[in-house]
């Protein structure tokens, strides 16, 4: 592998390989050290309330990371109102929600009072999902509504659904804690459901039709601490769910 001659040492033509496997040996073992010294254990408590809207940019975000991070994801149901206060009191780090224009000066006020940072993803057009071939879609009027059972989150907030609030019949109601189970039911029942708009992939998967509610406009929030306004993770998880919302 070396030679020597009146000039010194020198690598002969297989030496200078191996010279350079072993650099690049050493040059790995740097990587793999760094590795060691980058690695960053995350652990983030999300409120999504009932946006079926955030469930994959949750997924794409959790993909995207890289082998040095280990992130822990927490999802917590909450109302509008706990999701302030948690998020205030640094119970959860984030939280998406949805609420009607009657309610932004109200959270707003609370935010601003807390040092909270808020912002509206989008204003959206509502939808009446029902399955397919329901029953009221033969001759759709909202007074009809009154005669089918509706699927709701437990502990919803007092006249949330604005004026669709007359439709609903308080002795029809179905409490569920989590927007996959209000949709199976929704799927597989005559009940009906109110909400934002679902993806054309959910329902086709799960044969729901949605019916428009122009008078019935939800805004869509995104609420943190101030300190975390350059949270790279939550900017990330932010920006993928705008992609979202776009497609609706």
């Amino acid at each position: 592998m070396i030679y020597r001659n009146h000039q010194g040492i020198h690598f002969t033509e297989q030496g200078k390989q191996v010279l350079l496997i072993a650099h690049n040996i050493m040059k790995e073992k740097e990587n793999l050290m760094n590795i060691n010294f980058d690695h960053k254990k995350i652990s983030l408590k999300i409120s999504i309330g009932n946006g079926d809207y955030a469930l994959s940019p949750l997924y794409r975000m959790l993909n995207d990371q890289t082998v040095q991070d280990e992130v822990q994801i927490t999802i917590i149901n909450c109302s509008v109102e706990e999701a302030l206060e948690k998020t205030y009191q640094h119970v959860i780090d984030v939280a998406y929600f949805i609420i009607p224009r009657s309610m932004e000066n109200q959270v707003r006020d609370f935010a601003l009072s807390h040092h909270l940072l808020i912002r509206c993803l989008k204003d959206i057009c509502c939808q009446i999902n029902v399955r397919e071939n329901h029953p009221l879609l033969d001759n759709f009027s909202k007074e009809r509504l009154w005669n089918y059972p509706f699927v709701d989150f437990i502990n919803q907030r007092p006249n949330a659904y604005d004026t669709y609030q007359q439709y609903i019949n308080p002795h029809k109601i179905i409490e569920v804690d989590h927007h996959s189970l209000r949709s199976k039911i929704v799927s597989e029942t005559n009940t009906y459901s109110i909400g934002v708009p679902m993806s054309h992939q959910m329902k086709e998967s799960l044969h729901i039709v949605g019916v428009p509610t122009p008078e019935l406009i939800m805004q869509i929030y995104e609420i943190r601490r101030e300190s975390d306004k350059d949270n790279v993770l939550l900017n990330q998880y932010y920006q993928m769910i705008e992609q979202e919302l776009f497609k609706l």
